[in-house]
């Protein structure tokens, strides 16, 4: 499965995550807060398919996740300096 740059996704457990997909070595996954407050991604997507976070291979794979066919946005300026400030 190849994921769509800001495209919104599901875990089976429910939690949703941002594709960030602009990377040569692979794809991140953020948590909508994470992402709009310019946080740390949960998860990175190794070239396998296998969701890593801290370092470390979880049970899940890029096939676990289900499309929602919504999109993200990339943070705006304004609301950049305001997590900053």
């Amino acid at each position: 499965m190849r994921l769509r740059n800001l495209g919104i996704y599901l875990l089976p457990d429910g939690r949703e995550f941002i594709a960030d997909v602009l990377y040569r070595d692979g794809a991140n996954l953020y948590t909508p807060r994470s992402w709009e407050g310019l946080g740390l991604a949960e998860f990175r997507v190794g070239h396998d398919g296998q969701l890593i976070s801290g370092g470390r291979p979880t049970p899940w794979k890029v096939e676990h996740l289900r499309d929602t066919g919504r999109e993200a946005r990339y943070p705006t300026t304004r609301r950049i300096l305001q997590q900053v400030l």
